[in-house]
């Protein structure tokens, strides 16, 4: 009795001995990354940020991986392949010569490590203008007969070197500008003057300063003058609509002045399609005129025309065109 009892248990531990070394443990991947976010901090806009992320493998068998980014000013250079023990880098590249103020770029990681097989990675940014003009935002431009009756703009370089600015050239006769050199190093006052010849209405203009600058030449400060009453939008555009759709669909014109008062007297239009109401509103020193279709007009382009008569000599007269295009109804409406 005794002999059996050991000649089994002598069976019993070689089974045990052979099942334990007839199965090793699977290959598996598995990653480890020292950090998902990165903040670039302030950068000038034009200079390219490199994001580097450092990816470990820590599993037994050789780790996979891809990236991909939704934004074209990302580009993404990484290891394809990293065997166990080893580590790769991902280098993330945004360009950000079209990126404005505070932003965040994301960044796909795919991997074949089933636990974790997509990690996003992110590039965070403050953006800052090489050339940068203050107040923000720029004043609105009104003309004047007064010679010393300027607007003060600040413009600052951020550069390590000294700029000099070389010319200035106004697109437009009736604006001119002066630059004054300041004491704070690469910063500038420009005196903008704007005369009574600029054009009744909302005009944009701008002005270019030429500096001997290897990393941005030419600097455009970008401006919008207003003179007399303004009228937004300077076109209406009703958009397509279907003939026989619901009715009524209404629009809303804007006058206003930003200087002193003016009176409508009258509006016009001989479309019988249209309805005119007009609300004079003090907020913004003039008029909502609300424009209003009534349904009529048949399928294909309109355009007529609505005609303000106001109480001021030089826009006795402001004409607003009206578009639109009508389709037709659906085949099968009836």
């Amino acid at each position: 009795m005794f002999r059996a009892i050991i000649s089994l248990t002598i069976i019993t531990l070689q089974m045990v001995i052979i099942t334990v070394t007839s199965y090793a443990l699977p290959l598996k991947t598995q990653i480890e990354i020292d950090k998902t976010v990165v903040e670039a901090g302030d950068i000038l806009r034009g200079d390219d940020i490199h994001a580097l992320f450092t990816v470990r493998n820590i599993g037994s068998s050789d780790l996979h991986i891809s990236t991909r980014s939704n934004c074209g000013c990302v580009t993404v250079i990484n290891e394809e392949r990293i065997p166990p023990g080893a580590e790769g880098k991902i280098d993330a590249i945004v360009h950000t010569g079209s990126l404005i103020g505070k932003v965040s770029k994301g960044i796909e990681l795919i991997t074949d490590d089933p636990d974790h097989p997509y990690i996003m990675l992110e590039v965070k940014a403050n953006m800052l203008e090489y050339a940068r003009f203050e107040p923000d935002p720029l004043p609105v431009m009104r003309p004047s007969t007064i010679k010393n009756d300027v607007v003060q703009v600040s413009l600052a370089f951020q550069d390590d070197s000294e700029v000099q600015i070389l010319q200035t050239r106004s697109n437009v006769p009736w604006a001119k500008c002066d630059v004054i050199k300041q004491p704070q190093f690469n910063k500038y006052s420009l005196n903008i003057l704007v005369y009574p010849t600029a054009p009744l209405g909302a005009a944009p203009f701008n002005i270019t300063f030429h500096t001997d600058s290897k990393r941005q030449p030419d600097v455009v400060l970008q401006l919008q003058c207003e003179n007399g009453i303004i009228c937004t939008p300077k076109e209406f555009y009703f958009g397509r609509l279907k003939s026989g759709s619901s009715m009524p669909v209404s629009r809303i014109i804007t006058l206003y002045v930003s200087k002193g008062d003016f009176q409508i007297r009258k509006i016009q239009c001989l479309d019988p399609a249209l309805k005119i109401s007009v609300d004079k509103d003090i907020t913004i020193k003039g008029y909502r005129v609300k424009v209003t279709y009534r349904g009529g007009w048949k399928p294909g382009t309109i355009s007529t025309k609505i005609i303000v008569m106001t109480d001021q000599p030089r826009q006795q007269r402001i004409v607003i065109p009206v578009q639109a295009v009508i389709s037709g109804p659906e085949r099968g409406s009836r």
